[in-house]
């Protein structure tokens, strides 16, 4: 599917929002999911109160909101070279982004076409969120077995694996089920025909 012209992008994107919360959901945003660095993993746990991402080697985090139940998440920290701060990078290079965070949970700010961002505002995950036509078209290549490594706030390695990938997932369904149980992330972008955000293509990673 061939991307949009700029012209059409800046067009037809600018109403694309991360997916909300719909009406009658029985998604829980409850308490903040904190993700902590360490030299050993990364861990999302649960916690009372959003934490901006810190930068020290010592502990670094990314708030998470989440339901008090939820479950440790584990995301393994490679034993790889530091790499870029707040990137995502895939294998066969054609992802290639900065990350920001998403914290407006009304969706009423515009999301920006300049970076990939995590919206804070989805629990149980790393939700990952971009823009089609834009710094997330590559993601309409890749498929299930494609690795992406995210690169947190600190520069240490998350080696994610693609094990699921949803197209044409409705905005109105709200936020996607976990594909299976070992999800720790999600990828999210407009599919091409429907530049209005109405329709979604949704990738399921796991720990690679």
């Amino acid at each position: 599917m061939a991307p949009e012209t700029t012209a059409q992008a800046n067009e037809t994107l600018e109403t694309h929002q991360p997916r909300r919360r719909r009406p009658g959901s029985n998604l829980l945003l409850g308490a903040a999911l904190i993700v902590s660095a360490t030299a050993g993993s990364l861990w999302v746990t649960d916690a009372g109160a959003r934490v901006a991402a810190a930068g020290t080697s010592a502990a670094r985090s990314i708030a998470l909101p989440a339901p008090a139940a939820t479950p440790a998440i584990i995301l393994p920290v490679l034993a790889l070279p530091t790499g870029p701060a707040n990137t995502l990078l895939s294998g066969d290079g054609t992802l290639d982004t900065t990350v920001t965070t998403y914290a407006d949970c009304s969706g009423a700010t515009e999301l920006t076409h300049d970076t990939a961002a995590i919206d804070t505002c989805v629990n149980g995950r790393i939700y990952f969120v971009g823009h089609n036509a834009g710094v997330f078209t590559p993601l309409l290549d890749l498929g299930t077995g494609s690795v992406i490594t995210w690169y947190d706030s600190g520069g240490a390695a998350h080696r994610l694996r693609i094990v699921a990938v949803r197209d044409n997932w409705l905005r109105d369904n709200g936020v996607p089920p976990l594909a299976n149980g070992n999800v720790v992330a999600q990828f999210q972008t407009c599919e091409t025909a429907y530049p209005d955000g109405s329709h979604d293509r949704i990738l399921d990673a796991v720990p690679a």
